[in-house]
């Protein structure tokens, strides 16, 4: 079981619930796609799950729950910005600019479970 920032990684998932965010399996896929289970360098030092960046730099945060905080805001940035209808369209609509790898949408998806 691997803990980061003493919290362990199973409880992600509620915590990610608890943060308000709409399409949490979407969010839970980003987080292990980018963080890689939250095992990363990134994750255990700078407790960024989603691979944020402030301009060029990886963003820090003190805490794991706080970086879920921060993708609820994205999240819901994202929603009203572009009239997001479902998590397809979501899921869609970000990878077009929330990373650069033409196969990041394909990856990602591929850790939503139905």
């Amino acid at each position: 079981m691997f803990f980061t920032n003493n919290i362990l990684a199973q409880d992600i998932p509620s915590l990610i619930k608890k943060s308000g965010v709409v399409y949490p399996k979407v969010s839970l896929a980003i987080t292990n796609h980018e963080s890689n289970f939250q095992k990363s360098k990134l994750a255990k030092t700078k407790n960024n799950i989603f691979g944020f960046k402030s301009g060029n730099r990886y963003k820090s945060y003190s805490s794991v729950y706080h970086s879920i905080l921060d993708y609820a805001q994205f999240e819901a940035r994202v929603i009203k910005k572009y009239n997001i209808r479902d998590r397809e369209h979501y899921l869609k609509t970000i990878s077009k600019f929330y990373a650069t790898s033409p196969t990041w949408y394909r990856k990602v998806k591929s850790h939503i479970k139905s």
